[in-house]
């Protein structure tokens, strides 16, 4: 796109988004101190939702629903810093203080108090208690059997201080009696090994990191990546075994709520690996391996036809919809009988077609996109097609605009139920996995604008985590949370490896250079080819990054 006209898109949505959002209502934030904590108090207008992200000592607090902080009280007890900017409250607590938050009505009370060791505690005066009175007069039962005991204890004592006095006098050591040695007994018969635990109903030894879903030639599979995790999803029901599977794989498994005739698994994948699905006669094998699974069946050609924008295979199976009603996305998934991939990520006006390890998997941008089962494989239907299928030519001619980061449409609302959802997931995630649940979450951050909560996040990981710090997708998180949280412009590396090379890296390599004043005209061109990627951004990411870009243009 040339730079005049991108520049006119950039301001229509700058404009936009501005006229839609006039003078928000405001949130007003007290502070106070009292015996023991320091605390802070937020009046919340009709429609304004808080959510709170305790990172370490740093606390953030972010408002949702069209509301601004208003109001600069100074920090309260035990609170070292505290900085507003729109809709978003940044503390830092005092080391070792803990947060007690609460709601009472339409306010939100967060209160520090006073670490234990901080407190004078003064113990209340004890009560004296009167001795009570010794009976000067004893009564014996049996005075001949206490004169025994004691004529005993006299005894112990004497030979105690004479054997204490008395020099040590050496002692001879036992004579060692032979025994006669018994004749040697058989030696134990080796119990039967134990047989390995059967995860399927085949009697073939599986690889490792493996497992099998059972199923005739009709069950259809499909394979992608989602989130750093792989997603395999079959067109039928069956009974799985997370734990078998677990087991098998040396790490946790998620099996995710699906619709009654859809089977679907998620797989923690760490850096440098990935899914091989593999058609058996019994079934479908699942594996983990590390690098780039080896082409396995026909590349899926796109094409122009009557029906639509066809994916054109010989063995198509089922279509399946998957929705994230919390962020109010859906996903396409067309599974597949036979090994068949989309080998590149294709992202079109209307829908982002996903590289696949097997099947299609659409991901609709427009409400009318939808995707049935034909003779000739997938047909794409309310969706424009491509210039380069307009004459019925394949995509093979077609440039993508290629993603990084996961980054859903939807409104304001259902992203912030799914940034909370990954944040339930990733505290209960064990493990290698929870590393990576933690990234997903502060991807769903960035989502939403929330720069510098996701860098606090990103980091922790990367400082705990050590082999993931040279994760590229890690390291490219931590370079667009750079550009949200404002660190670029204070001179922060936006570092994004060459490793990622698709558009979107190009997008945020550029709104970096923007960010830390190094503008370039080849920055502006990133962001002149990239202006469909940042529409198609939700709401508050857009609002973040779009006075940069209009700049940089």
């Amino acid at each position: 796109m040339r730079l005049p006209a991108a520049r006119l898109l950039l301001l229509a949505l700058l404009v936009l988004g501005s006229t839609a959002r006039a003078e928000p209502p405001a949130a007003v934030l007290r502070s106070g101190d009292h015996d023991g904590f320091g605390r802070l108090v937020l009046d919340l207008p009709a429609g304004c939702t808080p959510a709170v992200h305790e990172e370490g000592e740093r606390v953030a607090v972010t408002l949702f629903g069209s509301c601004a902080v208003s109001g600069r009280p100074r920090p309260p007890r035990n609170v070292v810093g505290l900085e507003m900017a729109g809709s978003e409250i940044v503390l830092r607590k005092a080391p070792g203080i803990t947060l007690r938050r609460m709601t009472l009505g339409s306010k939100l009370v967060l209160d520090f108090p006073d670490r234990p060791t901080d407190r004078q505690v003064v113990a209340p005066p004890r009560k004296a208690t009167p001795p009570k009175p010794v009976s000067s007069t004893v009564s014996v039962a049996n005075p001949e059997r206490l004169a025994a005991l004691a004529a005993a204890h006299e005894r112990r004592e004497s030979r105690a201080d004479a054997a204490s006095a008395a020099p040590a006098t050496p002692v001879a050591a036992a004579p060692v009696v032979p025994v006669a040695a018994a004749p040697p007994s058989p030696a134990p018969t080796a119990p039967p090994p134990t047989p390995p635990l059967q995860r399927t109903a085949t009697p073939a030894a599986l690889p490792r990191a493996s497992f099998l879903v059972a199923g005739d030639a009709d069950l259809g599979a499909a394979a992608f990546r989602r989130n750093g995790a792989g997603v395999v999803v079959f067109d039928a029901a069956r009974p799985l075994d997370a734990a078998a599977i677990a087991a098998a794989l040396a790490r946790p498994v998620f099996l995710p709520p699906a619709p009654a005739s859809v089977t679907q698994v998620e797989i923690p994948l760490r850096a440098g690996e990935a899914l091989q699905v593999r058609r058996r006669a019994d079934g479908w094998l699942v594996s983990v391996i590390a690098g780039t699974p080896p082409p396995d069946g026909q590349a899926i050609p796109i094409e122009s036809a009557p029906e639509g924008t066809l994916f054109r295979l010989e063995t198509p199976g089922r279509v399946v919809e998957l929705a994230d009603g919390d962020a109010g996305t859906r996903t396409l998934i067309g599974t597949v009988r036979a090994a068949a991939l989309v080998p590149q990520e294709r992202r079109l006006p209307d829908y982002a077609a996903e590289r696949t390890w097997l099947g299609v998997v659409i991901r609709p941008t427009a409400a009318s996109v939808a995707m049935q089962t034909v003779r000739a494989g997938f047909a794409l239907r309310g969706a424009a097609p491509p210039a380069a299928l307009a004459e019925g030519g394949t995509a093979t001619g077609y440039v993508p605009q290629s993603r990084m980061f996961d980054f859903p449409p939807g409104p304001t609302e259902g992203l912030w139920r799914r940034l909370q959802a990954l944040r339930v997931a990733a505290e209960a995630s064990p493990g290698a996995g929870r590393h990576e649940a933690r990234m997903r979450a502060a991807e769903a951050m960035l989502a939403l604008g929330l720069g510098a909560e996701a860098q606090a996040m990103l980091d922790a990981i990367a400082e705990e985590a050590q082999p993931l710090a040279a994760d590229p997708r890690l390291a490219g998180l931590r370079a667009a949370a750079a550009v949200l949280s404002g660190r670029a412009a204070e001179g922060a590396p936006v570092d994004i490896p060459g490793a990622l090379a698709n558009d979107e890296a190009s997008l945020w390599r550029a709104l970096g250079s923007v960010a830390a004043q190094k503008s370039t005209q080849g920055a502006a061109q990133a962001i002149a080819g990239n202006v469909d990627l940042i529409a198609a951004y939700p709401e508050e990411l857009r609002r973040k990054i779009l006075p940069g870009a209009v700049e940089a243009l």
